[in-house]
């Protein structure tokens, strides 16, 4: 029987994506690559909920490297507004719904980067950036939203965009201090990582539904190479988080790091741990989940409530200066090197996660305007090293990052 090849092309400039092979029939796919807008013109940053923590941080940091070119959108144009006018004419406010927007919307023509502070529900808006052209930095730490982006990976490739995703603390420097941490290894067994947030930090709405949204979570992380399923706030380990903050009891939780670092890294054994700068308020989180009371949550009226009064409960500690801001992210990696077992342990440790966030994503940003980088989607580890972040940061904020290595048999 004799091969068929059977191409589907259009008559302008294309790119293959892919090619599929059904019994004696092969199939190759083409698309047209035409961009939106006139690249040109496009020298505009858009910070997507750029009125929120982390957007202010980035549209001040960027504003100063970049003023009168940054953009403060979201739906609330009061917000905008009222944040755009302390930057005194540096940035200027955009009303924006991601959810309602249309491809031909003149925000895409003069726009060369977006940035976004939101955790989105789909990647509509994405795709929209990638056709016309516009990179994309992304800071969210849903593994749900980050893997159905890396599905455009073809697309942002035969557009010529580079979108960078896990930009932040966890996923960011976590994935960062693990890919540092590797190359001291001729192989790696495991590798845990853990987040500790401040409990005194200002957590709004975003944040609480962030937390409540993951404890009742079923997920799979990575052992041996397979999967396997656990459940959110379970399986505590205690480990020494820094020379600072000692030794804390962290659980399970579905952060992105762990699902990336896995795939982008190649680690066979991977974890992430959260806990509170409160051991009090880790350890009540801890009970309630074993006694099932987060299974209340589904029902939406108690689910409403209950994020209003942790809301405000959070907003009294805060006016009272119960618990604080501080905030640390650490890698540990146990591994073999010249035929010995050693651990090598990392932490990044300081106080406001919102403003390392932001600097982190205007670094990235700022990269991305500068340089050129391949087309495609990357995580921040794939494109950046640590070593590059660090004296950039260190300029501007205070934090600490420190390192030890140790033999194990």
């Amino acid at each position: 029987m004799i091969p068929i090849d059977i191409q589907f092309t259009q008559l302008s400039l294309s790119t293959v994506l892919s090619e599929k092979k059904l019994g004696n029939v092969h199939l190759r796919f083409n698309i047209i690559c035409k961009a939106g807008g006139n690249e040109k013109m496009k020298s505009n940053i858009l910070v997507v909920g750029g009125y929120g923590q982390v957007g202010k941080v980035i549209c001040t940091n960027l504003s100063a490297i970049y003023p009168g070119k940054i953009k403060c959108a979201g739906r609330n144009l009061a917000k905008a507004k009222d944040f755009a006018l302390l930057t005194e004419g540096k940035v200027f406010p955009k009303q924006l719904d991601i959810y309602n927007i249309d491809k031909s919307d003149e925000i895409f023509n003069d726009t060369a980067i977006v940035i976004m502070c939101l955790d989105q529900k789909e990647s509509r808006f994405v795709e929209l950036c990638i056709e016309h052209k516009i990179h994309y930095i992304d800071i969210s730490p849903s593994y749900t939203i980050l893997s159905e982006i890396e599905k455009l990976n073809n697309k942002a490739k035969c557009f010529g965009t580079t979108i960078v995703l896990g930009v932040g603390l966890a996923p960011g420097l976590s994935n960062l201090l693990v890919k540092q941490s590797k190359i001291q290894f001729d192989h790696i067994k495991e590798v845990d990582m853990y987040l500790m947030l401040g409990i005194g930090e200002r957590h709004g709405r975003d944040g609480v539904e962030w937390l409540l949204n993951n404890l009742n979570t079923n997920f799979y992380s990575f052992e041996n190479g397979y999967p396997k399923l656990f459940t959110s706030f379970s399986d505590g380990k205690r480990t020494k988080l820094s020379s600072k903050h000692g030794i804390r009891t962290a659980y399970r939780f579905d952060l992105a790091d762990q699902h990336i670092v896995q795939k982008t890294l190649e680690i066979e054994s991977v974890s992430s741990r959260f806990c509170y700068d409160s051991t009090i308020a880790t350890s009540a989180i801890a009970r309630l989940k074993r006694l099932g009371i987060f299974r209340l949550l589904k029902i939406t009226f108690i689910r409403s409530v209950f994020i209003s009064v942790l809301e405000g409960v959070l907003s009294i500690f805060q006016r009272l200066h119960i618990g604080t801001d501080a905030y640390a992210v650490k890698a540990e990696v146990k591994g073999i090197k010249n035929g010995k077992g050693v651990i090598v342990q990392t932490s990044i440790y300081g106080k406001n996660n919102t403003e390392i966030t932001g600097r982190v994503a205007s670094f990235v940003a700022d990269r991305l305007i500068k340089n050129k980088y391949p087309k495609g989607i990357f995580f921040i580890e794939q494109l950046f090293e640590l070593d590059d972040l660090l004296p950039i940061l260190s300029k501007d904020i205070s934090f600490n990052y420190e390192g030890t290595v140790e033999n194990f048999v």
